[in-house]
């Protein structure tokens, strides 16, 4: 009588002790779903992610100074020091304007709508507050959003970053 032939056990999968950022390189822990150093979202090693395209029913913009825009995307994007510097006026400290001073996306929702919204100084790599401040002005009421988490923006709406610059956002 012969026996039943058992199949070798196989050895666990080694875990991967890093997952490198497809975007930019970088080295994060096994266990990351966006990179710690540019917030794109990872994959495992060996898979490379695959983005859901999503159209935007609607889109938004801020307007800086000189009346150049930015156009807010689903991403995060970081508004600061580097985008906002050249309109401090002669005496004011660059300083005062953070890094990633205050955070701002777009969401689509299930029916369809666009969304857009603001946070100050969170992004999808940090949760540091902006030293100075952002403030939200609609209707002329202020009001001050550090640490308050994200707010929903309007078109019509006001930025006040840190009390030197302020960005109007606008829907199309």
């Amino acid at each position: 009588m012969t026996q039943p032939v058992q199949a070798a056990a196989q050895p666990p999968s080694p875990t991967p002790s890093k997952i490198v950022c497809q975007s930019c390189g970088a080295d994060n822990p096994p266990d990351a779903l966006f990179c710690e150093l540019c917030g794109k979202q990872l994959a495992p090693p060996g898979q490379v992610p695959t983005p859901t395209p999503v159209a935007l029913a609607q889109r938004g913009y801020l307007t800086l100074p000189d009346s150049s825009q930015i156009e807010i995307a689903l991403s995060q994007r970081a508004i600061g020091r580097v985008d906002l510097s050249k309109f401090l006026t002669q005496g004011e400290d660059v300083n005062q304007i953070s890094r990633a001073h205050a955070t701002v996306w777009a969401e689509s929702t299930p029916d369809g709508q666009t969304k857009f919204f603001i946070e100050d100084g969170v992004t999808n790599v940090q949760n540091k507050a902006s030293l100075n401040g952002t403030a939200l002005v609609r209707s002329g009421n202020r009001e001050e959003i550090k640490g308050k988490g994200r707010r929903e923006l309007q078109s019509g709406d006001e930025i006040d970053i840190a009390e030197v610059v302020k960005l109007k956002f606008s829907t199309q």
